[in-house]
């Protein structure tokens, strides 16, 4: 038994002891067991429960829940009786809900740990052990600060808050809400009191993250060794040409290449991809005309039509058709000299007029970032103002849509290849 340095090769926080040998049993039995040393797992293993693995001699963190989360959403922590191993359960337990994961804990016997137990008593004994004794959370922590809490109304109170302290970092508000639930009838104190303190942790939470996050640089404009200069803000106008440059684009994609196969394997064309792609910021769009494109196209699908040029060169509305006769008469066309006389041909990529896909998904992606960081600045703003009148009826809603939409953001940055933190 070695507890070796960290090193380039190794870093201890990111990985997980005897996950590759134990990713299929965690597969298999929908549950990963999670103790603190190795010979913990080499045990458990020989003795053939072979879902376990290990911190690797430092405290659980982020990378470790993602590789577990990879395998399932279900996890036992499986610790020492004494207080050291007590203490590592309850900083485990809030990791683990604030990823949206299930937890259940088991607190072995003072004087125990898992390589002993499973030698002293095998294999079929542990498994009734972890059967019997595996506590949820929550009846976990009430067990375990009940006894020192007594009949101290103050001590009880700080019980409470620390209780909801865990439960306020899950994410899914319908199971926050049935552990609120759960937790007032253990604790015999009043529902609604639960709500309003979990309530006003969360946003607590959120003000942390966001505090955290301004404090850093901004991870998506290169930092430069020379001195600071004045910031420099371009006029607002050319955020908006920004803006309406993409949403032509979406349009004239719409009007110019709806009709053409985007998929072939699935017989998806390029307006189905458009808008499938779109339909989290369909209303999103800030130039009028542009917009009414998009929603023309999707009352063609959904009516089971095709969205080509024809439709938009013979539309009704005079802004329309004047813009898809303008589009449909491309400024630029690959001269079919370059292959009929000179024998050349384009090595890199598509014609421009058969490169449409990659076009297509740049722009999508693209116009959503935009219009997704917008919305996560004005539902920023939202927030503050809820926060600041105290009222916080709608609080939740606009915290999980903000969770919701700063993760969307992330994924499309990741798409883009910028970087983030």
């Amino acid at each position: 038994y070695i507890n070796s340095p960290e090193t380039l090769v190794y870093t201890k926080s990111k990985v997980l002891y005897g996950l590759f040998q134990a990713r299929k049993a965690i597969k298999k039995a929908d549950m990963a067991i999670l103790v603190e040393g190795y010979t913990d797992v080499i045990s458990m293993h020989q003795a053939g429960i072979e879902n376990v693995v290990a911190t690797s001699g430092t405290a659980l963190g982020e990378s470790q829940i993602a590789l577990v989360k990879r395998l399932t959403p279900n996890v036992l922590l499986l610790f020492d009786g004494d207080q050291a191993g007590t203490g590592a359960a309850l900083r485990g337990v809030d990791l683990f809900l604030a990823n949206d994961m299930n937890v259940k804990v088991i607190s072995l016997p003072v004087g125990e740990d898992p390589d002993s137990f499973v030698r002293n008593h095998g294999r079929e004994k542990t498994l009734e052990y972890f059967e019997r004794h595996a506590q949820d959370f929550i009846f976990f922590k009430i067990d375990l600060l009940s006894n020192e809490a007594g009949n101290d109304p103050v001590k009880k109170a700080g019980l409470v808050n620390d209780i909801l302290g865990s439960v306020a970092r899950i994410p899914d508000p319908i199971k926050r809400a049935l552990y609120i639930r759960q937790c007032s009838t253990l604790l015999d104190v009043d529902e609604q009191s639960l709500v309003d303190v979990t309530n006003k942790l969360v946003a607590g939470f959120i003000r942390e993250a966001r505090r955290a996050v301004s404090s850093e640089p901004d991870a998506e404009t290169p930092q430069s060794p020379l001195p600071a200069k004045p910031a420099i803000h371009p006029p607002q106008k050319t955020a908006i040409s920004a803006m309406e440059t993409r949403e032509r684009e979406i349009a004239r994609m719409l009007i110019t290449f709806g009709d053409r196969i985007f998929d072939e394997e699935h017989g998806i064309s390029v307006a189905e991809q458009v808008l499938g792609s779109l339909h989290e910021v369909i209303n999103e769009f800030d130039h009028q005309l542009y917009g009414k494109i998009v929603k023309d196209a999707l009352s063609l699908l959904q009516a089971g039509k095709t969205v080509n040029s024809t439709y938009f060169v013979d539309h009704s509305d005079t802004q329309i058709r004047q813009l898809a006769m303008e589009m449909v008469q491309s400024p630029y066309e690959y001269s079919p000299n370059w292959e009929k006389k000179w024998d050349i041909t384009l090595q890199t990529q598509k014609i421009p007029e058969e490169n449409f896909e990659r076009d297509c998904e740049d722009v999508i992606l693209r116009f959503k970032y935009q219009k997704i960081s917008r919305m996560i600045e004005k539902n920023a703003e939202s927030i503050r103002e809820t926060e600041k009148s105290s009222e916080f009826d709608h609080l939740e809603e606009k915290l999980l849509l903000q969770m919701e939409l700063t993760s969307m953001k992330d994924q499309l940055a990741r798409q883009l290849g910028l970087v983030v933190s």
